[in-house]
């Protein structure tokens, strides 16, 4: 856990250095409420099916994230599963041996 959040202390200190200051608008509208609904339907379509992977637990996240109109409260709040899903699938990856495919 310690190394994944090294890494993305590094990626922001990156990202400060190219780009300053990150201020923009949320742009959440209605129509990532769809998008969200497929997505979902996307991802209980694998668990029913016993195929989850962290694709489709990422995007239906981030997804979640822009469907949340007007509400900054609950956004944030899926900002948090976005990061904790993240974080997850960080640690699947860190701890799993090398394949090669």
């Amino acid at each position: 856990m310690e190394s994944t959040f090294t890494d993305i202390t590094a990626e922001c200190a990156a990202l400060r250095s190219r780009m300053r200051r990150q201020h923009h608008v949320t742009d959440a509208r209605r129509r990532y409420r769809l998008v969200m609904c497929l997505l979902r339907a996307l991802y209980d379509r694998a668990v029913r099916r016993g195929c989850v992977t962290w694709r489709h637990i990422l995007t239906e996240e981030v997804a979640e994230v822009f469907a949340e109109v007007g509400d900054e409260a609950a956004m944030r709040h899926e900002l948090v599963q976005v990061l904790r899903s993240s974080s997850a699938c960080l640690r699947t990856w860190s701890n799993r041996p090398f394949r090669r495919r």
